[in-house]
């Protein structure tokens, strides 16, 4: 996993991801989709967030840092650690 030093702000919505999801793609644009994290996953470059969905909940990672062109790989390489375990 990159090594990276910033700020990272976990969101988690059980139960009602279907409809968080979409008003993440709808809330932020451009999302770009994200394959292979979750049922669903998206990137949005404003305010470096990752928005992943697996069943009926959620999960929205955020990372402030000075190296907003690493905020990608790093935000998706914690994800696919993480997503089986949290939601």
């Amino acid at each position: 996993m990159p090594t990276i030093i910033g700020t990272l702000t976990v969101t988690l919505f059980p139960k009602i991801g279907k409809n968080q999801m979409s008003a993440f793609f709808s809330g932020y644009t451009p999302v770009e989709h994200i394959t292979g994290i979750g049922d669903e996953a998206g990137f949005a470059t404003q305010r470096s967030t990752l928005g992943v969905r697996r069943g009926s909940s959620m999960m929205m990672l955020s990372l402030a840092s000075p190296d907003e062109k690493k905020n990608r790989s790093v935000l998706i390489a914690f994800a696919k650690h993480i997503v089986a375990r949290v939601i």
